[in-house]
C-alpha cells in the first residue's frame, strides 16, 4: 500500500510508565475511521430522541411501500413507486418486524438503521483516503459526519445514506487494488456488483460509476469490460423481478416520468450553495460566496495535483467522482436542499486529499526550518487544541438542526396522537403523507378495496406535475380512492384548497378541481385538524371497513 512521507509504515511507540505500546498503522487507521462514525453516530443519536420527525414524506413513502410489498402487494402494477426497489428490499425486513410491533415501532427501527448507515458512511470515506494518511482520514470521516446534509439525513429514511454506503463499499473495493497493484478480477467483480447494488437503490450511482470506469480505462482497459459487466449484473439482480412482473409500469415510472420532471430547485448559485452541504443553515454562504468558494477549492485542486505522485489511481477516482457529481446536480432537471449528499462524500474526500499532498510538501519546507524540539510540540500541542475546539463547536453547532428545519419539514408527536385518536384501527384511510399513518399506527388496514395510495406526489409526476388544471383522468383516479376510503388525512385543510381554487386550480397532492371539491363537500366531513386535518365518509364507502375502536 501507498502512503504518504508524512505517514511512514512504521508503528507508532507511547510509553505509559514502564510498558512500551505499540500500535500498528493498520490499527490505527482502524480507530480514526471508527473514530469519524462514532462523532456522527452520537449526533445522530440525540436527534433521533428529539420528539420532531424531519423528512416524513419520503421516510414514509419508503417503508409503507416496502410493508405493502412484503404483503403481497406489487410495486408499478398496485401502486405508484418512482424509485427503483432496491430500498423496498432492504427494508422488507423492518417492515415484517412492522407487522408485529407496529408501523409506529417499525419507523423508529428504520430510522434507527438509517443513523448507522450514515454513520458508517463517514468511517469508509475514512478507511477509503487511508493511503492518504491519518490527516486525511479524519479530515475526510469527521467532514462528512458533521455536514449539515448527513445529519439531516440520519433521522429520516433516505436513499442516498443506503446508495452511498453501497458505492463506498465498491469504491473501497477498487481504489484499494489499485493502490496495491493488486488490480484482480475478483476485486473488479466485487466492485462492480456493489456499485450495481447501490444503483438499484439510486439511480445517481451512475455518476460514481461513471468516474470509476474511466479510471479503470486508464489504468487497465481490459478490466473496463469485467466492471460493466458486473455493475449490470449488480443492478439486474433485485431490478429483474419488478421488470418481469411490470415491464411497462415499471419504465414508465421510475425512468420517464423522473426525466420528465420540469426544471426546478433554483439557479445555478442557488445549487452550489445546496452543493456546499450547509444550506438553510447558520453557516449556509450566499451564492456568490459559495461560487468562490469552489473557484479557491478549483485552484487549490489544480496546484496540488500539478505535482505527480507515483501512486494517483484513488485521487483521481475522488477528483472525477466530485466533478462529475457536481456537473450532474448543476444539470439535473429538479434539484433540492438536500441533494448535496450527493456530491459530500467526493468532496470531503477530495477535500482531505488536497490537505495530504499540500501536507508534503509543506512538511518539506518546515524540514529546512530549524526547530526546537520544544517548539515542535508546542505546535502539535496548539494543533491538536484548534482541532478539539473545531470539533466541539461543530457538534454542538449541528444540534440547532431541528429548530431550522422544524418549519419546513417538522412534524411533532402531538399531531401523531391526534390522528390515532381520531381514526379507528384497521380502517381505510388515505393519506396525503403516508409517514404520519405509519407513526399513528394508522396505516395498515383489513379493508377490502381500500385503495393503495403511497406516493400521491408521484404520481402526479405522469399526470403534469403542478399543472393548473389537473386531466379529467386523474381527477376521476382520485374520486374512485375518495369513495373507496372512509378517511381523508391531508396536512393543509381542504377549505385552504377550495379558496385556491379561484387563483390555482391544481393545489397540493390531490389534483382538485371544482367537480371533485363539490362531491368532496357532500361526503366528507372534517373531524378535527391538529395540525393534521382528518376527514370522515358521511356516506357509506364503496370498500368495507372495520368499526373498531381505537
Amino acid at each position: 500500500m501507498i502512503v504518504s512521507r508524512n505517514d511512514p509504515l512504521k508503528s507508532a511507540r507511547r510509553t505509559f510508565g514502564r510498558r512500551d505500546v505499540s500500535i500498528s498503522l493498520r490499527a490505527q487507521q482502524q480507530i480514526i475511521a471508527i473514530g469519524a462514525g462514532m462523532v456522527g453516530l452520537e449526533t445522530y443519536l440525540w436527534q433521533l430522541s428529539v420528539p420532531i420527525f424531519l423528512q416524513l414524506y419520503d421516510s414514509g413513502v419508503y417503508l409503507a411501500a416496502s410493508i405493502d410489498l412484503v404483503t403481497g402487494t406489487v410495486p408499478y402494477r398496485d401502486f405508484s413507486f418512482v424509485q427503483p426497489p432496491g430500498i423496498l428490499l432492504v427494508l422488507s425486513p423492518i417492515a415484517e418486524i412492522s407487522r408485529v410491533v407496529g408501523t409506529h415501532d417499525g419507523y423508529i427501527l428504520a430510522r434507527v438503521l438509517t443513523a448507522l448507515v450514515t454513520a458508517a458512511n463517514a468511517s469508509l470515506l475514512s478507511w477509503l483516503v487511508r493511503y492518504r494518511g491519518r490527516v486525511a482520514m479524519a479530515v475526510a470521516g469527521v467532514g462528512l459526519a458533521l455536514t449539515q446534509v448527513a445529519v439531516f439525513y440520519s433521522s429520516a429514511i433516505r436513499l442516498e445514506p443506503y446508495c452511498f454506503f453501497l458505492v463506498l463499499l465498491g469504491s473501497i473495493s477498487l481504489v484499494g487494488a489499485a493502490n496495491n497493484a493488486s488490480l484482480t478480477s475478483r476485486a473488479v467483480a466485487r466492485g462492480g456488483v456493489f456499485f450495481g447494488l447501490a444503483a438499484a437503490i439510486e439511480f445517481w450511482a451512475f455518476f460514481p460509476f461513471l468516474a470509476m470506469a474511466i479510471c479503470l480505462l486508464g489504468r487497465e482497459r481490459r478490466q473496463v469490460a469485467r466492471f460493466v459487466g458486473w455493475t449490470g449484473f449488480g443492478l439486474a439482480l433485485p431490478l429483474l423481478p419488478f421488470v418481469v412482473a411490470v415491464p411497462r409500469s415499471f419504465v414508465r415510472e421510475v425512468f420517464l416520468e423522473q426525466l420528465g420532471h420540469p426544471r426546478s430547485g433554483g439557479d445555478i448559485l442557488r445549487r452550489l450553495v445546496d452543493i456546499t452541504g450547509f444550506s438553510g443553515t447558520a453557516l449556509s454562504p450566499s451564492g456568490f460566496a459559495a461560487l468562490a468558494i469552489f473557484s479557491l477549492f478549483a485552484l487549490l485542486i489544480a496546484i496540488t495535483f500539478r505535482r505527480r505522485t507515483t501512486e494517483v489511481f484513488g485521487d483521481h477516482f475522488l477528483l472525477l467522482a466530485a466533478a462529475i457529481s457536481v456537473i450532474g446536480l448543476l444539470a439535473a432537471p429538479a434539484a433540492y436542499t438536500d441533494y448535496g449528499y450527493f456530491a459530500a462524500p467526493f468532496l470531503w474526500g477530495l477535500a482531505a486529499v488536497v490537505i495530504a499532498r499540500s501536507i508534503v510538501s509543506i512538511g518539506n519546507w518546515i524540514g529546512t526550518v530549524r526547530l526546537s524540539q520544544v517548539a515542535r510540540r508546542i505546535i502539535t500541542a496548539l494543533g491538536a487544541a484548534a482541532a478539539t475546539v473545531l470539533l466541539i463547536a461543530m457538534v454542538s453547532f449541528v444540534t440547532t438542526f431541528y429548530s431550522l428545519y422544524l418549519p419546513l419539514t417538522g412534524v411533532s408527536s402531538a399531531a401523531i396522537e391526534g390522528i390515532a385518536r381520531a381514526i379507528p384501527r384497521n380502517s381505510c384511510v388515505i393519506y396525503d403523507t403516508v409517514g404520519i399513518g405509519l407513526l399513528a399506527n394508522r396505516f395498515q388496514t383489513g379493508a377490502q378495496g381500500c385503495p393503495k395510495v403511497v406516493d400521491p406526489f408521484g404520481m402526479s409526476m405522469g399526470w403534469g406535475f403542478q399543472r393548473k388544471v389537473p386531466a379529467r383522468q386523474y381527477v376521476v383516479q382520485w374520486q374512485s380512492y375518495l369513495e373507496a376510503a372512509r378517511y381523508l388525512v391531508v396536512a393543509v385543510p381542504i377549505v385552504e384548497s377550495a379558496v385556491a381554487l379561484t387563483t390555482e386550480p391544481y393545489q397540493g397532492m390531490i389534483p382538485w378541481n371544482h367537480d371533485l371539491m363539490n362531491w368532496f363537500v357532500l361526503h366528507y366531513r372534517l373531524v378535527n385538524c391538529s395540525p393534521d386535518c382528518v376527514y370522515a365518509r358521511t356516506t357509506p364507502s364503496a370498500g368495507t371497513h372495520s368499526t373498531s375502536l381505537p
